[in-house]
């Protein structure tokens, strides 16, 4: 089964919603459309959020020249850049409908509010939003959201921002493994374990900082390996990650205050990623960000 197969199975809520974002991730480009040959289209790459709840922080860090060399796809994003799709998740019931009618076209309150005033960040949520059932019983939910940034430097969007489509489901994070992620083979390239079982309810016993990478480990043959986790606190130990399955990831960069603080970002071994000529530091700013390597 392939991406083209998983939008197959999508069957919009309303009849009456259109399909302009489904028809957007229906035609991502790939390799062959970089080299002008004929190709059906294939998975994006995913960065996935399990237990969200609302925060949307991987937007905020999702600059130009950003330590995994990887940008989340935007609609005004260039055609050749590689797609890496934001899916959040979350099981709340409260969240099922995420976002709301309320908060469609409107500026949104962040969550980590001074995380957001400290890079000069703020995000709109698009005026539109489709949903979906996939398997008659996990909601899938695309929207748009806008970000913008100034006085970052090398890391500030253009003046119009960055138009980020997103994807957000409704369910358990066993389920949505099991019944989409393994069986589609998508690429779970970055996952983000932040405030694990606060943002979300599960539907059964789980450790997300441990079962999760343990999970994806057991995966890898079937989806390929994830490239980079970004953990806060209670994942860590001695700044390392505490899942044994995560022993051979490097720590690239941090600590952000982001989650159970500080969140810090790791890295397959062999991975590429960028380094700066900047003193290491032990700050939270994004703009002294640590990076092992260039110490």
């Amino acid at each position: 089964m392939d991406w083209t197969n998983f939008l197959s199975n999508l069957k919009p809520v309303n009849n009456h919603q259109g399909r302009i974002l489904l028809d957007r991730i229906s035609n991502f480009p790939t390799a062959s459309d970089m080299l002008k040959l004929p190709c059906c289209p294939t998975a994006p790459d995913i960065f996935w959020y399990p237990g969200s709840g609302k925060d949307m922080v991987p937007l905020l860090l999702d600059v130009p020249n950003n330590p995994t060399n990887r940008r989340l796809y935007r609609i005004n994003q260039k055609s050749e850049e590689k797609p890496l799709l934001f899916w959040m998740n979350d099981y709340c019931e409260s969240l099922k409908d995420f976002p709301d009618d309320s908060l469609l076209g409107q500026e949104l309150v962040p969550e980590y509010r001074k995380l957001w005033e400290e890079y000069g960040g703020t995000i709109s949520i698009g005026k539109n939003k489709e949903s979906y059932l996939f398997d008659d019983n996990i909601t899938i939910t695309l929207f748009t959201a806008n970000v913008r940034n100034k006085s970052e430097g090398i890391h500030s969007r253009e003046e119009t921002g960055d138009e980020y489509l997103i994807c957000f489901s409704s369910c358990d994070t066993d389920l949505l493994l099991r019944k989409i992620f393994a069986p589609y083979r998508f690429h779970l390239s970055m996952i983000a374990l932040i405030k694990q079982n606060s943002h979300a309810s599960q539907g059964r016993r789980f450790a997300p900082y441990t079962d999760l990478p343990d999970r994806m480990a057991k995966l890898e043959k079937k989806m390929g390996p994830v490239d980079f986790w970004v953990i806060d606190r209670y994942g860590q130990n001695d700044e390392m990650p505490t899942a044994k399955s995560l022993g051979e990831y490097e720590y690239i960069g941090g600590p952000l205050p982001w989650g159970w603080s500080p969140a810090r970002l790791y890295g397959r071994l062999g991975i590429s990623y960028s380094r700066e000529n900047r003193p290491c530091r032990r700050d939270s700013s994004w703009r002294n960000l640590k990076y092992i390597k260039s110490c």
